[in-house]
């Protein structure tokens, strides 16, 4: 039988105070009578902590809200289909990272650097992208919008059917590389 807190009382024991044991929140969809499911809940990520440090994790299809990594090192990190919104990575490090498929929208990866970084069908909108590198990263598919490049370096990578601001980037390459007659 549980107890109502009482604030003066003590266990005897361990000097604790007594308190009744939490009620256990219904699981998502499960129906009680006379009461509507519990619909489910995407959780959304709005405090990435203290570790600037993220390895080996698997964040596919998570959501970030009003996040700031800072200079975080990731490495080894899937944010596959992620929905990134108002979000700040500058100066991170990311390294042998998949954002196939994620969401970015009025996000800041200044002075970031990206090696092995996969972006296959991503769609990123209203980003802050100046003075970033990557290096040997994958953009087939990718759809920038509204996107800041300036002084971004890219070395090595695969831009076959990325598009930024309407243009298909491989077809202005190619057309670029006739007109030299390369």
């Amino acid at each position: 039988m549980a107890t109502k807190k009482t604030p003066n009382r003590t266990d005897s024991k361990k000097g604790a105070p007594k308190t009744s044991a939490p009620k256990k929140p219904e699981p998502p969809g499960k129906a009680h009578p006379g009461k509507a499911p519990v619909p489910p809940q995407d959780p959304v990520i709005t405090d990435a902590g203290s570790d600037n440090d993220i390895t080996g994790a698997d964040l596919s299809g998570a959501r970030f809200e009003d996040v700031s990594f800072g200079d975080a090192v990731f490495h080894d990190v899937s944010f596959e289909g992620a929905e990134i919104d108002d979000a700040s990575a500058a100066g991170a490090r990311i390294h042998d990272v998949a954002f196939d498929d994620a969401s970015f929208e009025d996000v800041s990866f200044r002075g970031a650097t990206f090696e092995n970084a996969s972006f296959f069908g991503a769609s990123i909108d209203d980003a802050d992208l100046r003075e970033a590198r990557f290096i040997n990263a994958d953009f087939a598919g990718a759809r920038f919008t509204d996107v800041d490049l300036r002084g971004v370096v890219i070395d090595d990578a695969n831009v076959e059917g990325l598009v930024i601001d309407g243009f298909a980037i491989d077809e202005l390459i190619s057309a670029e590389k006739k007109r030299r007659g390369a």
